[in-house]
């Protein structure tokens, strides 16, 4: 059998910065990075640790 993970991400994306809204199995994670290469990077990481 196999368990099943429900995943959602909304973006809000400004000039200087960006906030996330993460749902993982009916819990919410949020975050704000900067709108720049290392802010996407930053998130990226974030991201992939939650996976």
């Amino acid at each position: 059998m196999m368990n099943e993970t429900t995943c959602m991400v909304g973006i809000d994306v400004a000039k200087r910065k960006f906030d996330i809204a993460l749902l993982i199995n009916n819990k919410i994670k949020t975050k704000v990075f900067d709108n720049t290469p290392a802010g996407h990077k930053a998130f990226e990481d974030w991201l992939v640790e939650r996976a």
